[in-house]
């Protein structure tokens, strides 16, 4: 297959590995509550703030994983992937999903800086001492593709939390601000279901993340 077929058959896999569809590639509903259930005792090693970060982004995935079954269907009808493609993504989707819960650690309180990831979009965070901010996002979309939004601009404190203002859009700046130890992203004038001017088609920003250890890293690399 071409590697943008791959990247899509791969998205839409995810959806048949979490839900009953009846098709070869999708799994029971054990499987699926066994996912489920991971995230319920990852949760209970957690403060009750980060717990409840994760359990909305475990009901979050959950609804993304049923869009792409619906996408998944009409793909299989279509002829565009078969059920042997299928089932050859699914392991390894599942096997993300276990990989993104297993990274979440209690206790992670200090510091925004680096990668982030609710399982959906990566977030890159890069900050210093003179009032400098850039932050991006890679989202993974329903086909295939990648949206991505790029911020660069000043960060100022306020309170706790932090405010970065595009040097080109001072009307979208957005709050960054710590959840337990997941980190919080918020623009308020970004209106749901409205695209914001600093990310492409099937990009998001907003969100609520984990940290993705080791990213910082490689932040210079994959920012500049």
């Amino acid at each position: 297959m071409k590697e943008t077929t791959v990247v899509r058959v791969s998205l839409l896999a995810l959806a048949l590995c979490l839900t009953a569809a009846p098709t070869a590639a999708s799994t029971t509903p054990d499987q699926k509550a066994n996912i489920t259930a991971e995230a319920d005792r990852v949760a209970g090693t957690l403060d009750p703030v980060s717990a409840e970060v994760l359990r909305g982004n475990q009901k979050r995935w959950e609804g993304w994983a049923q869009a792409l079954a619906k996408r998944a269907a009409v793909m299989v009808r279509e002829g565009k992937a078969s059920t042997q493609e299928l089932e050859e993504v699914t392991a390894s989707l599942k096997d993300q999903r276990r990989q993104f819960l297993s990274g979440i650690r209690p206790g992670d309180w200090q510091g925004m800086k680096g990668g982030w990831s609710d399982g959906m979009k990566e977030v890159l965070l890069d900050l210093n001492d003179k009032g400098y901010a850039k932050v991006a996002s890679i989202s993974h979309t329903f086909d295939g593709s990648k949206g991505i939004c790029v911020i660069e601009g000043t960060a100022a404190s306020a309170g706790d939390d932090i405010v970065v203002t595009p040097k080109d859009g001072p009307g979208h700046a957005v709050i960054i601000r710590r959840l337990g130890i997941a980190l919080a992203i918020e623009d308020e004038n970004v209106q749901p279901g409205t695209l914001a001017p600093y990310c492409q088609p099937g990009g998001a920003l907003a969100g609520q993340y984990f940290r993705i250890e080791g990213a910082d890293k490689v932040i210079p690399w994959l920012l500049y």
